[in-house]
């Protein structure tokens, strides 16, 4: 539907298709009837979104000489929600309000709190800013606004800044929905079962065979999405840490232990690690051979190491008591 002259009250305007609304303009100001001309536009564009949709050109069949059909009957609504009009309204409000937003950039956090503006002088280099309106950074956890930076830095490794535009990213992180076991002591033991059961694990008979029996000890399934279960993860890749980190520094405490029995036997001047137990350690020196203190200490270093390389905190202790009882 084409954009038509129009008028009202006596001043010349325009207005899109036949029922638009005119938009007047002062005769003779170039600028004024730009501007008149652009809403009338974006008044057709405002009515296309509202689902008026353009059909091929029909021509009349009760005579070839008829020529086209009025362009008003060129344009059917799909589902008629709104009236033109109001939805360019709608879509000024909403362009306003957007504008009048507080955006600021949640991958520059600030040292007091809050967060540094978007649209200053220094984001024009380096890497692209994520920008969120402020009343939503707000409402944000650490663990949202940190994966939403991490997306966006993703988007935009794919590219070198210069001459390119922004890709934008989703600040919600996805939440597609998995299924978990809300048992999952039980879940093991039957997955354990269903590896020794099948030759090829996992495949589709093990994999049923494993709900069937899982479900029918008593276990059941919970629906969370991926994002909780992500969060659970990095809860337990936390606590796993800190066990080791734990566990690391006790074998520290006790290779500092026998560092001092090594330094009485060699006959080394030096200041004790572990003055307080100086007489025990003076014990300690007469009573075990000075190479055999050598592989103590060598098998505390080994455990820290494979502890450093993810093996089992437990067996890595039980292995190192043996050692140390032997030695």
């Amino acid at each position: 539907m084409p954009v038509q002259s129009c008028s009202d009250k006596g001043n010349p305007g325009y207005k899109w298709g036949e029922q638009g609304s005119c938009y007047t303009y002062t005769a003779g100001d170039e600028k004024s009837m730009n501007e008149a001309k652009s809403k009338a536009q974006l008044q057709g564009l405002a009515a296309r979104l509202n689902g008026y949709e353009e059909k091929a050109n029909e021509v009349s069949t009760s005579s070839m000489g008829s020529g086209l059909k009025n362009p008003q009957q060129g344009y059917s609504p799909k589902k008629k929600k709104k009236k033109p009009e109001d939805v360019f309204k709608d879509i000024e409000k909403s362009l306003t309000q957007w504008f009048e937003e507080k955006w600021v950039d949640i991958s520059r956090p600030k040292k007091g709190g809050g967060f540094q503006p978007c649209g200053r002088e220094d984001a024009k280099s380096g890497k692209y800013p994520k920008c969120v309106p402020a009343a939503q950074a707000a409402r944000m956890t650490p663990e949202q606004i940190r994966s939403a930076v991490n997306r966006k830095r993703r988007a935009e490794s794919t590219q070198s800044r210069e001459d390119k535009k922004p890709i934008n990213v989703s600040t919600d992180v996805k939440k597609a929905s998995v299924n978990v076991p809300t048992n999952p002591a039980l879940y093991a033991r039957v997955k354990a079962e269903a590896k020794a059961k099948f030759d090829v694990y996992p495949s589709a008979y093990a994999n049923a065979w494993l709900v069937r029996e899982y479900k029918k000890r008593g276990g059941g399934y919970r629906t969370v999405s991926k994002s909780i279960k992500d969060l659970e993860k990095e809860q337990k890749s936390r606590t796993t840490r800190m066990i080791r980190d734990s566990i690391d520094g006790a074998l520290v405490d006790i290779a500092t232990l026998y560092r001092d029995v090594m330094f009485v036997q060699s006959g080394t001047q030096g200041a004790l690690i572990n003055q307080e137990f100086a007489s025990d350690i003076s014990k300690m020196a007469e009573r075990i051979p000075a190479a055999k203190t050598v592989l103590k200490i060598d098998a505390i270093m080994s455990a820290r190491t494979n502890l450093s390389h993810n093996a089992a905190p437990l067996l890595t202790l039980e292995a190192l008591m043996c050692q140390l009882a032997q030695a």
